[in-house]
């Protein structure tokens, strides 16, 4: 799955490996990716399960992460389905699929995202960093390795699989967001009355904290942002609040999904360094 998510300059590194060192980072990337997982589990595990588990026997520990894997998968299902909207999927179809069990669910959204995903290549072509070597590679994964590499082309392209007419309301829907937040965040003349002094860079910052709450409930409700991005956002500090707005005011007009634009923000600044200190302690 790791392999063939890899961009061809990645890969083109890895074939001028000898057989051992192309082995050696492969099992680096399992690792790294898999202490990352690790970390992310027990984000959304309670301190009391982290030390049951810890705690456990081997038997016990399995049956843990069975439950904890099948509470997973039902928090996925509400993700699943907004992927099935993304696909043209109807109401009527969604509502189908979510009376079935979260495999089933799974296994079905990502089929209708492989065969739309195969329709639009044929009529369209891939997306410029797309290879059709590595469309190859992706096609003939596992569902899970399949929806992890449209997830890494979608970082670059992420109108990539939704319908073309889905695709031209969501940039007008978002465009419209944009406007209101820019509007928002621009200096009262009575507030600019406040602080004669101050810059615009600064006054516009110290805006923007003025009016944090605000941006918050409209990233929240119009954007959907997940409550684990908004509690990451929420923790910000007031210096480190104005760039995560900046890099979002970013995303928002092209259409990316937030709450991925934003954790991979979230994850450059702060993520990776946590995710290998929780990866050790397992």
């Amino acid at each position: 799955e790791i392999e063939a998510s890899l961009n061809d300059e990645e890969l083109a590194g890895l074939d001028k490996l000898g057989r051992k060192e192309r082995r050696d980072a492969l099992r680096k990337m399992v690792a790294e990716r898999a202490s990352v997982a690790g970390a992310m589990v027990r984000t959304r595990m309670t301190p009391k399960e982290r030390k049951r588990i810890e705690a456990a026997q081997p038997k016990e520990r399995a049956e843990m992460l069975r439950v904890l894997r099948e509470r997973e998968l039902q928090r996925l299902s509400g993700l699943f389905a907004k992927l099935g909207k993304e696909l043209g999927m109807s109401n009527a179809s969604l509502e189908e699929l979510q009376a079935r069990p979260h495999l089933e669910q799974r296994t079905a959204i990502i089929s209708s995202l492989r065969k739309r995903l195969e329709s639009e290549v044929a009529k369209v072509g891939l997306p410029s960093s797309l290879s059709q070597e590595r469309w190859a590679r992706m096609q003939s994964q596992g569902d899970m390795g399949f929806l992890r590499g449209v997830e890494r082309v979608r970082g670059r392209h992420p109108e990539f699989g939704v319908p073309a007419k889905q695709w031209d309301r969501r940039i007008k829907r978002r465009a419209k967001i944009a406007s209101r937040l820019e509007a928002l965040v621009e200096p009262a003349a009575e507030f600019r009355a406040r602080f004669p002094d101050l810059g615009d860079a600064v006054l516009r910052r110290r805006f923007i904290m003025d009016r944090r709450r605000r941006i918050e409930q409209i990233l929240l409700r119009d954007l959907r942002l997940r409550p684990r991005v908004m509690d990451r956002l929420r923790a910000l500090s007031p210096h480190e609040f104005v760039p995560a707005f900046g890099a979002a005011m970013k995303l928002i007009p092209e259409g990316t999904d937030l709450n991925t634009g934003l954790s991979r923000w979230f994850d450059r600044k702060h993520g990776p360094k946590k995710g290998r200190r929780e990866g050790k302690k397992r």
